[in-house]
């Protein structure tokens, strides 16, 4: 199963045209996913897909706050406030699809079959992550929160 840019087919059981599929593929240059590069999973213990969600979620917002704060601050001049607004929309920009794509992906579980008859399920992204655990479940609140403030927020906030 081939997977575009954006997951929406990998979120929604849809196959797409191959046309849109090369175009999506091409513009994967934003989604910008640098945490398997900071090995965060090294350092922390019990670092799993729910630290990600919180890392991708979390950090994007303390951010933006700082940027928020900077900009609000009398002594910040005209100039400097221009170069902040451009940065913050620029963050904003790169980071949706990333954060975006963590989110969905929180909500995406394999289902195996076990010996007795009944299955367990576990997360995509994260097999140690069983889907009908408590730790998953009190996540899911948390993941469908954020994707009121990323997909739907940030681009409508955009408009």
């Amino acid at each position: 199963m081939r997977h575009s840019a954006a997951n929406i087919g990998f979120n929604c059981s849809v196959s797409f045209p191959a046309t849109f599929e090369s175009v999506t593929n091409a513009l994967n240059v934003v989604n910008l996913d640098v945490v398997p590069a900071l090995a965060l999973s090294c350092y922390f213990s019990g670092y799993d897909y729910v630290g990600k969600l919180l890392f991708m979620t979390l950090t994007p917002l303390a951010i933006g706050g700082t940027l928020g704060i900077a900009y609000l601050l009398p002594s910040t001049s005209a100039p400097h406030r221009e170069l902040i607004a451009y940065a913050f929309l620029f963050f904003t920009f790169v980071i949706m699809v990333g954060a975006s794509t963590t989110i969905f992906h929180f909500f995406k579980c394999d289902d195996f079959p076990e010996a007795d008859g009944g299955t367990e399920s576990y997360l995509f992204k994260d097999y140690s992550l069983d889907c009908s655990g408590t730790r998953y479940t009190t996540f899911v609140v948390y993941a469908a929160a954020m994707v009121l403030v990323y997909p739907i927020g940030e681009s409508d906030g955009c408009l």
